[in-house]
C-alpha cells in the first residue's frame, strides 16, 4: 500500500454525518472567459475543458486523491 494521509477530526466528523438523503458537498460555480473554451455559439467546449483539466491534474496531487476505508 502506498502512503497515505490520515482524515483530520472534522474531516472524519463532515464524512460521518453524510447520507444518501443528506450529502455533504460543495458545489462551484465557474466563468470562463469567451475564447478558447467556447464554441462559436456561445456554448462551453466541454470537450476542451475536459483536455486541458486532464493536463494540468498532475500538478494537483490532492485532487487525485481517494478516499480508503482501512481495518
Amino acid at each position: 500500500m502506498a502512503n497515505y494521509e490520515r482524515l483530520s477530526g472534522l474531516d472524519e466528523c463532515v464524512l460521518g454525518f453524510e447520507t444518501p438523503n443528506a450529502p455533504i458537498h460543495v458545489a462551484v460555480t465557474a466563468i470562463f472567459e469567451p475564447d478558447p473554451l467556447c464554441r462559436a455559439g456561445g456554448t462551453v467546449d466541454i470537450d476542451g475543458v475536459r483536455e486541458h483539466l486532464a493536463g494540468r491534474l498532475l500538478l494537483v496531487p490532492r485532487l487525485r486523491q481517494r478516499l480508503v476505508y482501512l481495518p
